[in-house]
């Protein structure tokens, strides 16, 4: 089972089919609570099955596309290896499971297209960013998100202290100390990087280190896709100063994870990262809800399912809010381009928050979740319109 990813998303918020039933539940990694969970698939599977023949489908039928979710029941190397939270998507030939880094709730939807709204934080929230972890004795690159941390190449950079010597002279221009008392002589010592030069710095050491950095910079480029994703260095105050001022990169982070980088894991490291990357997405998320308040102010927004997926599938839709906590059940005709709203979910019926989500999104909307006490007017979604 693969971990849920945004390249997912965009690529399930695309699907079509028949009828795809969505399951989704919180999972444990342990304690009593991870004896409970495939309980809680069977309830949900039997919930499936029941959905399935009210949409005029034979029980048959519903047992073979739902055939791989009701063998993991009884898999008990599948329940101890588990993550926050488990999203199956059954179609009529193909199933999609999925560990996710978060909670999910406990819910069974059907519909044309996989149910993917309790999944948005995925892409609205957990925004990438890159650490680089740098020391003389050790450089480490990491893409990291908010729950997710991964360790990247680095072309072409040396990974031992003897090979970095080629490039900085460390013996006249870095402060270190040895590991082991020398030996025959002393010449091959085990060093260590302490982070400031001994003394004042002089001019000649900080053009030493620039050196180092401008290094680093150019092999750091080359590894990564884009340089306006935020980079956050973790490494000593004194040297994070040297590498902005070394860095051609156009989003490296004022503030780095201070200290020495070299004995914390990737995951440490990147959840010191995310706390410093974090406020840039709650400043994206309130600007959005602004635009939202003002498009309501002056008319140029829809709101309520009825007025926005009519115009998400028209690709109208700039900015769009969605209730995370709220269903809407309806359907939606594509050729008339007209919502009919029901208080339950009939035949052919789809939840249509999830639905304007994912027409918009798509289409290059940027989207967001929120409680649906924040949402304008308290609807369940709120679009700002691009014209």
């Amino acid at each position: 089972m693969e971990m849920f990813t945004a390249e997912e998303f965009q690529r399930l918020a695309q699907i079509t089919d028949s009828w795809c039933l969505s399951l989704l539940m919180p999972t444990h990694r342990t304690g009593r609570e991870t004896k409970q969970d495939p309980i809680r698939l069977k309830n949900l599977l039997k919930e499936a099955e029941t959905q399935f023949i009210a949409q005029g489908k034979r029980a048959a039928d519903a047992r073979q596309q739902l055939a791989l979710l009701w063998r993991l029941v009884d898999d008990v190397s599948f329940w101890t290896h588990q993550d926050e939270g488990l999203a199956a998507y059954c179609m009529s030939q193909e199933t999609y499971l999925y560990g996710t880094p978060f909670s999910l709730p406990e819910c069974v939807v059907g519909g044309r297209r996989c149910y993917l709204a309790p999944l948005l934080p995925i892409i609205s929230e957990d925004r990438k960013f890159y650490v680089l972890a740098l020391s003389p004795k050790q450089v480490r690159l990491l893409e990291g998100t908010r729950h997710t941390a991964t360790e990247l190449e680095l072309p072409g950079w040396p990974e031992s202290f003897k090979e970095l010597a080629r490039y900085i002279d460390e013996e006249s221009q870095l402060q270190f100390h040895t590991g082991a008392p020398p030996v025959g002589g002393g010449r091959d010592r085990a060093a260590m990087f302490h982070g400031h030069p001994a003394g004042d710095e002089s001019s000649e050491r900080k053009q030493r280190l620039l050196e180092y950095c401008r290094l680093v910079d150019g092999r750091l480029q080359k590894a990564v896709s884009s340089d306006t994703t935020p980079l956050v260095l973790a490494c000593d105050q004194r040297l994070a100063s040297i590498y902005r001022e070394a860095s051609s990169y156009t989003r490296v982070m004022e503030q780095p994870v201070a200290g020495n980088p070299d004995s914390h894991t990737p995951a440490y490291l990147c959840r010191k990262a995310w706390e410093l990357v974090r406020p840039e997405l709650d400043e994206a998320r309130e600007a959005a809800l602004s635009r939202c308040r003002q498009a309501v102010a002056t008319g140029a927004a829809a709101k309520g399912p009825s007025a926005v997926v009519p115009v998400a599938h028209a690709g109208r839709v700039d900015t769009l809010l969605v209730a995370g906590d709220v269903k809407c059940w309806g359907h939606y005709d594509f050729d008339g381009r007209r919502v009919d709203l029901h208080d339950q979910p009939m035949t052919d019926d789809e939840e249509l928050v999830n639905l304007a989500m994912v027409l918009a999104y798509v289409q290059g909307a940027e989207v967001y979740t929120l409680p649906l006490e924040q949402l304008p007017e308290r609807e369940s979604v709120v679009a700002a319109l691009r014209y």
